[in-house]
């Protein structure tokens, strides 16, 4: 995987839990016109994650040939807590195995953190004075981000998450769909993220499909397109692929699992 993916992730997930408004006011509407499962009651989920090309590129880049397959094993728990296996691996490959769990583990936050709103109103926001519905967050000296400005649409969903340091800027925009099941919530579908600095532009495409599962609207694909520039001119590219199935919801599998873990 690109070895920007984590950092754009951090820079994101960074800015969210910056972003937060003194008065919940702001983020009402958002919170209850987006859809969330755990509001419609996701306490306890296990699910598997398999990502196109990752055998191959597993044989290709190690000296592991005898694969069937090799998948990643979720157990989620209420509020966030959660746990990662690699499956079909053989024993060992520590180092190994914690790559790869990094290599999914920032989709998974942004899929399965969806009451970051909640954090957003721990830190000060004002109006911006130069845009409609848009907010900067007040000057912090002690954070490493020296701004932070907020966007809501026209349905005062968040929209835009522009942050910037002194070594880079950040530009993260959110998508929505209305979905036959999700009750007349809006699904978050599409996050864009845009990264200048250092004379390099990093663009990330995320979509993410979802379907119904035991009732519940849950991720069941996720596909990133990244590029990267300098100069207007390309100098990578690349694809990934992840595919979620065999999803057991509320049945006390994961918490048992995270609790014997311990």
């Amino acid at each position: 995987m690109n070895k920007y993916i984590v950092g754009l992730v951090f820079v994101i997930v960074f800015g969210i839990s910056n972003a937060i408004s003194s008065t919940s006011t702001i983020f009402e509407d958002h919170k209850l016109q987006t859809y969330s499962p755990i509001v419609a009651g996701a306490k306890d989920i296990l699910f598997e994650i398999r990502v196109d090309g990752l055998i191959d590129n597993i044989k290709r880049t190690t000296a592991i040939s005898n694969i069937e397959d090799l998948y990643f094993r979720f157990y989620w728990v209420y509020p966030g807590e959660y746990r990662i296996e690699v499956e079909g691996l053989p024993k060992g490959f520590a180092v190994l195995k914690s790559n790869l769990k990094n290599q999914v583990k920032p989709y998974v936050d942004m899929i399965f953190s969806e009451d970051f709103i909640r954090q957003f109103e721990r830190t000060p926001f004002v109006n911006d004075p130069k845009e409609k519905n848009s907010y900067i967050k007040k000057e912090d000296t002690s954070s490493t981000v020296s701004s932070v400005r907020i966007k809501l649409n026209e349905k005062n969903l968040l929209s835009e998450i522009y942050s910037k340091s002194p070594y880079s800027t950040v530009l993260s925009q959110f998508e929505y769909k209305l979905r036959s099941w999700s009750n007349g919530k809006n699904v978050l579908t599409k996050i864009v993220i845009e990264e200048k600095g250092s004379g390099i532009v990093n663009m990330k495409t995320i979509d993410v499909e979802r379907e119904v599962f035991s009732g519940i609207g849950l991720p069941s694909e996720i596909k990133i397109e990244e590029t990267v520039s300098r100069d207007s001119k390309i100098i990578t590219t690349s694809n990934l692929k992840l595919n979620f199935s065999n999803y057991n919801i509320n049945t006390g599998k994961a918490d048992r699992f995270i609790r014997d873990s311990k």
